[in-house]
């Protein structure tokens, strides 16, 4: 289960000397957090349960605005080899060919596939 945020507050980002320079919208804080998401997955770090797993891509479907199948291929300690996202289709559906997604992680030689779909 993942908590919904609530900002009671403004969200500013500030330039390297501390200054406050403008307001964040939703957009801004969305993509920060994908930033955010994506170097925390860039490094060698290895999922510790399937709620990072989870995280990770309620992150990158946030903005989506049709269905799409992805995969996360892991490797055999569980850190991310790539994150793709293999299918997509329209506002209510995608057609997904599991023979492709068998083929994929072949190729990556991946140990481990974590499939979603939004």
């Amino acid at each position: 289960m993942t908590a919904q945020l609530d900002f009671d507050f403004p969200a500013y980002t500030r330039d390297s000397r501390g200054k406050y320079l403008r307001l964040l919208c939703e957009d801004d804080l969305i993509r920060a957090a994908l930033a955010a998401a994506e170097r925390r997955f860039a490094s060698d770090a290895p999922f510790e349960s399937l709620h990072v797993a989870a995280d990770f891509l309620q992150l990158h479907f946030a903005d989506l605005d049709r269905e799409v199948f992805a995969a996360i291929f892991l490797d055999s300690c569980h850190r991310v080899i790539v994150y793709e996202e293999m299918f997509r289709g329209t506002i209510d559906g995608c057609s997904v060919h599991p023979r492709e997604v068998v083929k994929r992680a072949l190729k990556t030689g991946s140990a481990l596939a974590v499939p979603s779909a939004a």
